[in-house]
């Protein structure tokens, strides 16, 4: 391909500026340099003798930087199942709290009701306490008991 350079006017200094265009050939080919061509997509200076210290380090670095990935992988893995097993476990919780307010609901119920039977005892034993002559039947407190017991039924 030949050389498509430009010549422009002489600079400020006298000096004759030569303009090469981007599709012009480079100066000398690669094949005519000292060194081996590199790999494609590898810079020319790692094929050189004096560059191994840093392909080993690139290399370590290649091999570290996979480590961490698969160390992070490792984590995000964990935190994921973690993050189930503490939905289960909330649920869970929200489960146990139901129960525990069924069941206070239903002692609280039962509390009244014993309560209840040991009024209803002791007003008994009130009456078996009173004497005969004191005694109204139309007004004892077990018969009013026995009343309202009956006509909520």
């Amino acid at each position: 391909m030949p050389d498509q350079s430009v010549q422009s006017p002489r600079s400020e200094d006298g000096c004759q500026i030569m303009v090469t265009t981007p599709d012009s050939s480079p100066a000398y080919s690669m094949s005519s340099t000292p060194w081996p061509d590199p790999e494609p997509g590898q810079a020319l200076w790692k094929s050189q003798s004096w560059a191994g210290w840093t392909r080993d380090l690139e290399h370590e670095l290649k091999t570290i930087q996979a480590e961490y990935d698969d160390y992070i992988d490792r984590v995000e893995d964990r935190l994921r199942s973690e993050k189930k097993r503490n939905k289960a476990l909330i649920r869970e919780v929200q489960r146990l709290n139901e129960e525990l307010d069924a069941a206070k609901k239903v002692n609280g119920i039962e509390k009244l009701q014993r309560q209840n039977a040991l009024a209803l005892i002791d007003a008994a034993r009130q009456e078996l306490l009173t004497s005969a002559s004191e005694y109204d039947s139309k007004s004892s407190f077990m018969r009013i008991l026995t009343k309202l017991g009956l006509s909520r039924s």
